[in-house]
């Protein structure tokens, strides 16, 4: 086929950056008898542009987003791609990122930001049709990172009008909510204007290497033992929550126990403590999205006032950074909990959240607890880690207020800043609603 943006490769072609990126995975296919002739397809998107849709499969084909299931997907593609997949076929980022997300009707929920040298549908190529437990109508991904957002306010009309303007966009976006602001960067990426040449690069293995795990013994073991590892935390999830249930009993008053968003939000701070739920990091590369692009038209063009256009983007606690969660902008794998009309203030939910988390760390690392945690993940983490927490209207105990002290500890949220000169002296962005509850996990030893 000729195509600038789907091209078919033989493996040889791109074993060299494959292997520098996945030496474990790609280093097993290298020895492969003849692996060198399979053929690889790899596929390139511009920032924002789908991949998958409600479990449907999407390849750009010169600037058109082609559906799986149309017939204008070229038939040697078909043939190459003719084996069991869900969503999409097994393959690898080579190049940026994109993310995997479930979209409901009352917003976006964040899976994964995959990088350069993630494989991705490893389980689904070792289900049986019409057995699985895997929900392919669920999942969509995008690339670049769909949860992109900047921390100050964007939201000045007049400002966003000159924005629309000097980019042609089709209509005046001025996001008043973190969530809104995706829908922006996505249309800044779009115009001819912008000149952007992010793109995010996939591998797609052929049915040539998935017919050849039949043979390929070691290589199947390392893709399962890969597989068995990354789904360790969920084949034991019921027995974290009995734990959970029976602390709650035992340790929690009524009223706490039935506030929906104060619970679910604690658990869900020790999923992203676990690396099993995404929170927010400083963006300090490109690989999210064309950032510095962003941040120049946030400059130059909207003419931010105060503050730098920092952004963060979504991504996985790695025992070494600091991650950041926001009582602002959840990740929640479910439907945000409704607050209660009597309990609607964020200090007061970050106040109970603390003192549930504290309580908890407590009876666990003292085995205070009729189920002894002793030896497990859960144990390690809430000896290593520290939960810090902050909002700058509080008062409480415990609960930091100076938002500046983010920047101060962690370097990464101005590092993109130095590449711009400003005509104003702009600042950190500490009135980021982003910070108006805001958990910061971290190492210990780094304290």
């Amino acid at each position: 086929m000729n195509s600038n943006t789907v091209k078919i490769l033989p493996w040889k072609e791109v074993r060299e950056k494959a292997i520098s990126l996945n030496p474990s995975i790609c280093g097993e296919i290298d020895t492969i008898k003849g692996v060198e002739n399979f053929k690889v397809i790899v596929a390139t998107y511009p920032f924002g542009a789908p991949i998958i849709r409600k479990g449907l499969f999407y390849l750009n084909i010169d600037g058109d987003f082609v559906n799986y299931k149309n017939s204008a997907i070229p038939h040697e593609i078909r043939e190459l791609l003719d084996y069991t997949w869900m969503g999409i076929p097994f393959g690898m980022v080579l190049h940026n990122t994109f993310e995997s997300h479930v979209d409901i009707p009352s917003h976006t929920i964040p899976l994964r930001l995959l990088q350069a040298g993630n494989t991705f549908s490893l389980l689904t190529i070792f289900e049986e049709k019409g057995a699985s437990h895997h929900i392919v109508g669920a999942q969509s991904a995008t690339a670049g990172c769909r949860s992109l957002i900047t921390l100050p306010s964007i939201a000045h009309l007049q400002y966003s009008a000159r924005l629309s303007k000097r980019f042609h966009l089709p209509t005046v976006i001025c996001p008043k909510e973190l969530s809104e602001q995706w829908e922006l960067f996505k249309a800044l990426s779009e115009s001819k204007s912008f000149r952007s040449q992010w793109e995010c690069e996939l591998m797609l293995f052929s049915k040539e290497f998935v017919d050849a795990l039949e043979e390929a013994h070691k290589l199947r073991k390392t893709l399962l033992d890969y597989a068995w590892d990354a789904t360790a935390f969920s084949r034991n999830y019921q027995f974290y929550d009995l734990v959970f249930s029976i602390f709650m009993e035992d340790s929690l008053s009524l009223a706490i126990r039935n506030s929906a968003p104060v619970i679910e939000t604690v658990k869900h701070v020790l999923k992203v403590a676990l690396k099993q739920a995404p929170a927010y990091t400083p963006c300090v590369t490109e690989m999210a999205g064309p950032i510095s692009g962003f941040m120049k038209a946030l400059i130059e063009v909207y003419r931010i006032r105060y503050y730098w256009p920092l952004f963060m983007q979504l991504g996985f606690y790695d025992d070494l950074k600091p991650i950041y969660y926001s009582l602002q902008k959840h990740t929640f794998l479910h439907s945000i909990p409704q607050k209660n009309a009597s309990n609607n203030k964020t200090i007061l939910e970050l106040k109970e959240i603390k003192e549930i988390i504290g309580l908890f760390k407590e009876k666990v690392l003292s085995q205070q607890l009729p189920i002894s945690l002793k030896g497990t993940a859960l144990y390690k983490m809430l000896k290593d880690v520290e939960f810090d927490y902050f909002h700058p209207h509080s008062n409480e105990n415990g609960i930091i207020s100076d938002i500046g002290q983010l920047a101060r500890d962690d370097k990464r949220f101005l590092k993109l800043a130095g590449k711009f000169a400003s005509e104003k002296l702009l600042d950190f962005p500490e009135k980021s609603i982003f910070f108006n509850g805001c958990i910061r996990v971290r190492s210990t030893s780094n304290n």
